[in-house]
């Protein structure tokens, strides 16, 4: 007896194991964005080196933090401001300290972990739509763009088409930009393609590559609508 309850209380302590290692792997928990230390000690490092007025700021969760903002757009006013794991709830509730700073343009791109952690999509619709009005209604005249949601494993196909459907109409409806990112990234059977990604969520470096170029034409009309005086180069 004493065997089989060591037994089983080894086999339910490894299974809580298994379960903590795939969660902090895939990004689960971190729809405590809040309490989340890596959250707190990013949005302290965007607090001590702020968005500055003309910036493009790009805004997301884990895709939009490891991109190499710099070298893809080298001499260009652009932030950066993803968050590993980040979702639409973390997201909103830092916002206003962008709107605030008056850049000239967002680039938003967020849903990836809400589609992980089953956020419902009317949720995470229901958080982008604030969002977006935030930025907005905090900074009349703001270009933003909407970026889709990538791809992912064959999973979630059904999930990110029918969250990206919903951001377009909410771009459609504010008459702001939609980049479809998506149909560049889908692979056969609708999952992402295995030469951008090699874990069917990260992006490679031909990945950031596909992804700069979507992004020029939307970042050269931005930087075009500036003032002359601002003498920023194109990109």
């Amino acid at each position: 007896m004493n065997r089989i309850l060591a037994t089983s209380l080894l086999l339910n302590v490894l299974l809580v194991a298994a379960i903590v290692v795939f969660a902090a792997f895939t990004g689960f928990f971190v729809q405590s964005n809040v309490l989340d230390p890596l959250y707190e000690r990013k949005v302290s490092v965007f607090e001590s080196f702020p968005v500055e007025a003309g910036d493009v700021v790009f805004l997301g969760d884990t895709l939009v933090a490891a991109a190499p903002l710099e070298e893809m757009f080298p001499g260009l006013p652009v932030k950066n401001r993803g968050i590993v794991g980040d979702t639409s709830k973390g997201i909103l509730e830092r916002i206003d300290a962008i709107a605030a700073a008056e850049p000239i343009a967002v680039a938003l791109m967020v849903g990836t972990f809400d589609v992980l952690g089953g956020v419902p999509r009317r949720d995470t619709i229901a958080r982008v739509e604030a969002i977006l009005d935030g930025l907005t209604a905090k900074r009349p005249g703001l270009q933003v763009a909407v970026l889709s949601v990538l791809p992912r494993d064959v999973e979630a196909v059904r999930s990110v088409e029918r969250l990206n459907a919903g951001y377009a109409d909410l771009a459609a409806a504010r008459d702001l930009a939609f980049i479809d990112l998506a149909s560049d990234f889908r692979g056969a059977n609708g999952a992402i393609a295995t030469r951008f990604s090699n874990d069917g969520l990260h992006l490679n470096g031909p990945g950031y590559e596909k992804w700069r170029d979507r992004l020029t034409p939307w970042l050269t009309r931005v930087l075009a609508s500036r003032a002359p005086a601002d003498g920023m180069p194109a990109p």
